[in-house]
């Protein structure tokens, strides 16, 4: 009998990643998510600062929607100095230059 690849049909959801095993299926889930298929939760947890400067440590944490992501975003200042925003972001959102 040929063997079944249970994750053919993608069933971890939020950015699970899926292990095929013998008549059943493991999804190892990202942060925020839990549960057989990673469904269950919030979204991903990632840093939340704005106006960062390259030596600068952001410490702020964040627990995002289910439809969001963590992005960080980059932007010059006329001084010519680089800023930093992080946070979270909706997944399905073009950002302007990316």
């Amino acid at each position: 009998m040929p063997e079944i690849n249970e994750c053919e049909s993608s069933p971890c959801r939020n950015g699970g990643v899926c292990l095929d095993r013998v008549n059943s299926f493991t999804c190892n889930c990202p942060l925020g998510f839990a549960g057989v298929d990673c469904s269950d939760g919030n979204g991903p947890t990632c840093f939340s600062c704005a106006h960062l400067g390259m030596a600068e440590t952001c410490t702020s944490i964040t627990t995002c929607q289910s439809d969001e992501v963590c992005v960080t975003e980059t932007y010059e200042k006329s001084d010519g100095s680089r800023r930093y925003d992080t946070g979270c972001r909706k997944a399905n959102v073009c950002m302007s230059g990316s």
